[in-house]
C-alpha cells in the first residue's frame, strides 16, 4: 500500500473516543507555535472513518491557529486490535504530554495478545511521536545553558579548530579569529530577519532589522568574509527567499561571483499565510571574483538537495543536519583546508569539518550559543580532543563537566 500525505479538511477530521493523552494548554501553545515556525514535521494519522490514530496535539494546535486544512495520512488497512496498538504505542509527543490513566487501561484491557509485554517495553523506552527511526547522534547538540560563563572576546583551540564570540561585522573580530590565514570555502547561515523565534522560545539576534539596515549588515559580513578568503574560494549562504535581493546584492557588491541558487529539499512543509506552503531553503553558491573556483566532486551533482531537516531543533531556531553541511565541504574544499562560519549557532559546521577531516574557524555572537558549540564539540569528541581558552585563562572543561555525556 503506497502512503501519500494530503491536505485535508481539519472539520472532517474526528478525535479519538479513548484518547490517553491529555494535551495542557501550555503544550498545545507550544504546538501551535511549532506548527506556525518550523511546519508539520509530521502528519496527523487517521484511519478510513477519519479518526485519528495519532497526531491530537497536532490537531488541536492547527485548531489554535484557525487553519482549515492540515496534512494527513489516511490508513485504510488497519484493523481494530492494529489500531489500538498503533496508538498506545505512538505514545509521545513531548514531555509536556500527560496521560489519562482511564482511557489507557480501557486500550490495554482491549488487546489479547501475547505480545503485550513487548508493547509495555517499548512504552518505557518512549517513542518518537513525530518520526519512528534513530536519531544520529552527530545531529544532535547539548541544551542552552542558563549559566554563562563565555565572554565576548573569547577566542578557544577546540582540536583543530577556532572559535570566537564575537561580531561577524567587525574586521578586526574576523582578522582575530583568523590569525593571519586566509580560509579555502565558506559555509555560513545569517540571520533571516525575519524575527523567528523557535518553539522554544529561543531567537536570533540580528534577525530583525528594517531594509537597509539589514542589506548594509550584510554587505559588511560578505566584505569581511572577502578579505580572509583565498582567491577563487567557494561560498555557500543559506538564506530565506523573503530578503532574497539583499542576500545576492550584498554578496555580489561585496566581491563575490553568484553562480547558482541552490535548493535545499525538506522533509516537512512549513505552514503559513501564504498560498504555497514552504519545503525548501534556498543556497547561494558562488565565489571570491579574483580567481577561478575549485570543484571535486563529479558532473551529475545538480541544484537540488534532498535533506531532512533535524528531528528536533530545540538547540537553535534553524539548526542544520550535519550531512546538509557535509555534502558541500566535499565538494569544495580538500582535506586539511580551512572552511570559515561567522554564524555558529549550535556548531553545525564544525562537526561536519571535524567529520570530513577540514579545519572550521567559526564565530558567534550569542554567548550562550558559543557554549552550546563547545560543550557539543566536547560531546561529539569524546572528550578526546583538546579544549582551551586562548584569550585567558580559563579552565574550559571545569564547565564542560558539569553537563553529563549524553547516552
Amino acid at each position: 500500500m503506497q502512503l501519500q500525505i494530503q491536505l485535508f479538511p481539519i472539520d472532517k477530521i474526528i478525535p479519538y473516543e479513548f484518547n490517553n493523552k491529555i494535551h495542557p494548554e501550555e503544550q498545545t501553545n507550544k504546538i501551535a507555535n511549532s506548527i506556525q515556525e518550523c511546519g508539520f514535521r509530521a502528519p496527523i494519522l487517521i484511519d478510513e472513518n477519519n479518526i485519528i490514530l495519532a497526531g491530537h496535539g497536532r490537531l488541536l494546535g492547527a485548531q489554535k491557529l484557525g487553519l482549515t486544512e492540515v496534512p494527513v495520512i489516511q490508513y485504510t488497512d488497519l484493523n481494530e486490535l492494529q489500531k489500538k496498538k498503533y496508538r498506545i504505542l505512538d505514545n509521545k509527543l513531548s514531555d509536556l504530554a500527560e496521560r489519562d490513566i482511564e482511557n489507557l487501561k480501557i486500550e490495554l484491557e482491549a488487546i489479547d495478545d501475547p505480545d503485550l509485554n513487548l508493547l509495555f517495553d517499548d512504552l518505557n523506552l518512549g517513542l518518537d511521536d513525530e518520526l519512528d527511526v534513530d536519531e544520529d547522534k552527530e545531529d544532535e547538540a547539548p541544551e542552552v545553558s542558563e549559566k554563562i560563563w563565555v565572554e565576548k572576546g573569547d577566542i578557544f583551540q577546540l582540536g583543530e579548530h577556532r572559535l570566537l564570540c564575537g561580531d561577524a561585522t567587525k574586521l578586526d573580530e574576523v582578522q582575530k579569529l583568523m590569525d593571519g590565514e586566509l580560509c579555502d570555502l565558506v559555509i555560513t547561515d545569517p540571520p533571516y530577519n525575519v524575527n523567528y523565534e523557535g518553539s522554544n522560545g529561543l531567537k536570533i539576534q540580528n534577525d530583525n532589522m528594517g531594509d537597509s539596515d539589514f542589506y548594509q549588515f550584510l554587505y559588511d559580513v560578505y566584505t569581511n568574509l572577502c578579505m580572509v578568503q583565498k582567491d577563487g574560494g567557494s561560498i555557500y549562504v543559506f538564506h530565506a527567499d523573503t530578503e532574497g535581493e539583499n542576500f545576492r546584492k550584498a554578496m555580489v557588491n561585496a566581491g563575490y561571483k553568484l553562480s547558482q541558487c541552490l535548493v535545499r529539499v525538506k522533509n516537512a512543509l512549513v505552514m503559513g499565510r501564504q498560498d504555497y506552503h514552504r519545503k525548501h531553503e534556498p543556497i547561494l553558491y558562488g565565489w571570491k571574483k579574483t580567481g577561478s573556483h575549485n570543484w571535486y566532486s563529479d558532473r551529475s551533482q545538480t541544484t537540488v538537495w534532498n535533506f531532512d531537516k533535524p528531528l528536533k531543533n530545540d538547540v537553535h531556531p534553524t539548526m542544520k543536519p550535519i550531512d546538509i553541511l557535509v555534502y558541500p565541504i566535499n565538494n569544495s574544499c580538500k582535506k586539511g583546508e580551512l572552511v570559515v562560519d561567522l554564524f555558529g549557532g549550535s556548531g553545525s559546521t564544525m562537526i561536519a569539518c571535524e567529520k570530513t577531516f577540514r579545519r572550521c574557524n567559526m564565530m558567534e555572537l550569542d554567548e550562550r550559543y558559543v557554549q552550546v558549540i563547545i560543550q557539543r564539540y566536547f560531546e561529539y569528541t569524546k572528550g578526546q580532543k583538546p579544549i582551551k581558552c586562548l584569550s585567558r585563562k580559563l579552565d574550559v572543561k571545569k564547565f564542560l563537566s558539569e553537563t553529563p555525556d549524553k547516552k
